[in-house]
């Protein structure tokens, strides 16, 4: 084996997504086409699993810590920006600057944010006399009794059973869509043997089979049948095609529908990220829910904030 050196292969990469999308005539996105008009609130795969552990939605994460950071212009004021989500600044085990919500779950500004640590150091100084992050979790473990627990995990459980419904009629969809596709598939497959036979039983055998050879009606018919194949699988693949395209409207139909529900969601957790704040910061005592029982939690996934098909 060889190993080859590639050299800015990212950089060539990116020239050459950049052909595809004019070969094509595909709308480029303003990031391709300039760098500088980038989407601010892109995430890594690392943001993305960490907000979906905590049931966030990482785009709406990366707004917050971006507001926070664009109304603030020392630590003080970044400070007051963080508390007003519930967020705590203190100095990272590993990394310098971090932020620490009310569940003890830990942020990297630098991540998050998108910025260099020397500008982290310019804006917040030196990180060493921050509170570190098991003082901060200890506060925060002080101020969080158990009616506050109670109220945030009962409000918790209300968003999602009201969004509930959506998600299943979601997976169901899916569902419906994998069957048919299946069910096209087999019957293609079915399909494609028993023409194949058909095909091969229009070849002849034997002598017959060599006095066609030699006359050249034997090529002739194997000619045939090699347009027949072909035919037949773009047939099929258009068949499967269609198929693809008429779930994909369905599926845009139903997204439609969830996403201003989904919408909805994002601005209630918002506003008890909040709510729970102010709690935790004044010592308030949250008001008593107006659920009294709830069914116990089923294990499913939580709202996939992912690219939609």
């Amino acid at each position: 084996m060889k190993a080859i050196n590639l050299p800015f292969y990212k950089i060539k990469l990116r020239d050459v997504s950049r052909e595809l999308f004019y070969e094509h005539g595909w709308k480029m996105p303003q990031g391709l086409l300039d760098g500088n008009n980038r989407d601010p609130l892109n995430y890594s795969l690392r943001e993305w699993q960490q907000a979906k552990r905590q049931g966030e939605d990482p785009k709406a994460l990366q707004s917050m810590f971006h507001n926070c950071w664009a109304v603030s212009d020392n630590r003080s004021s970044f400070e007051q920006a963080l508390q007003h989500y519930g967020l705590h600044l203190a100095k990272g085990d590993r990394r310098g600057y971090v932020a620490i919500d009310y569940r003890g779950e830990v942020y990297s500004l630098s991540r998050w944010l998108k910025v260099k640590t020397k500008a982290l150091q310019e804006r917040l100084g030196p990180a060493e006399v921050l509170p570190g992050t098991h003082e901060i979790k200890a506060r925060i473990a002080e101020r969080m009794t158990d009616r506050l627990k109670t109220y945030i995990q009962e409000n918790q459980i209300c968003l999602k059973k009201q969004i509930q419904p959506f998600i299943q009629k979601k997976r169901s969809l899916q569902h419906q869509h994998q069957n048919e596709r299946s069910q096209l598939q087999q019957k293609q497959e079915n399909r494609w043997q028993q023409e194949s036979l058909e095909r091969s039983q229009k070849l002849p055998k034997g002598f017959k089979g060599i006095w066609f050879r030699i006359t050249g009606k034997y090529s002739k018919i194997r000619e045939h049948n090699e347009r027949e194949t072909e035919n037949c699988r773009v047939r099929d693949k258009g068949e499967m095609q269609s198929l693809i395209d008429q779930q994909l409207t369905h599926r845009q139909r139903l997204q439609q529908q969830i996403q201003p529900v989904i919408e909805d969601h994002k601005q209630k957790v918002h506003e008890l990220r909040k709510e729970i704040a102010k709690y935790v910061e004044m010592g308030g005592t949250p008001p008593k829910s107006p659920h009294e029982t709830f069914t116990p939690r089923q294990k499913h996934r939580d709202i996939d904030y992912t690219p939609e098909l």
